[in-house]
């Protein structure tokens, strides 16, 4: 499984995904960690980045281990965001997703003060929002947000939740009321879980 973290400082990204790749490892999966530019990067860079991290796995992963064929991806926040943008650039790749507290359309982003730095214009805002590119073949997906997030990551959620099923795609959608948008995704480093109970079994069917 390859994890795509959230935007933030480092060293506490690192030390909290750690938890996670250390639990997946116990229980004979190997978890990775995909760094990736910042989004104030030229249009499309940072996703591309991904898609092709993601990419070199399928291609490199079985000299390491690694089934070629079951690859899983997961992120949360931004990480998130690209989780499921990679889904829409490269399927038929990834046999299964697991995205929490994602953004999924970029498009009120361009009205914000964020906007200042980001410079999104409207086709670039569409090209990278995965509610507008849900792909035609699509894969289970595992979906969450905190109960505490925003209204609008809970609104994006719900939606994207919508698209997926609309599109005739596998989904588990539900919303996480003990955690927050930082720590949700580290659940997975509790086995007794709901959520690492549900990745195992999108795992196992792969």
């Amino acid at each position: 499984m390859t994890v795509l973290r959230e935007a933030g400082d480092e060293v506490v990204a690192r030390a909290r995904f750690h938890t996670v790749e250390r639990r997946m490892y116990e229980v004979r999966y190997f978890a990775g960690r995909c760094e990736h530019a910042l989004l104030r990067t030229p249009d499309g860079f940072r996703m591309d980045q991904v898609r092709r991290a993601v990419l070199w796995v399928q291609e490199h992963g079985a000299s390491f281990g690694i089934d070629p064929r079951r690859i899983h991806l997961g992120g949360s926040s931004a990480g998130a965001h690209l989780t499921a943008m990679v889904l829409s650039g490269a399927p038929g790749v990834v046999r299964g997703a697991l995205a929490a507290s994602g953004l999924y359309d970029l498009e009120p982003l361009r009205h914000g003060a964020a906007n200042g730095w980001l410079q999104l214009d409207e086709p670039m805002a569409r090209r990278n929002s995965p509610l507008h590119n849900v792909p035609g073949q699509g894969c289970p997906l595992i979906l969450v947000h905190a109960a505490s997030d925003t209204a609008e990551f809970r609104r994006q959620g719900c939606e994207f939740a919508a698209a997926w099923v609309t599109a005739g795609h596998p989904l588990r959608f539900w919303e996480m009321a003990e955690h927050n948008h930082f720590d949700n995704i580290l659940e997975l480093a509790d086995t007794e879980s709901r959520l690492f109970k549900a990745l195992m079994g999108q795992i196992s069917q792969a």
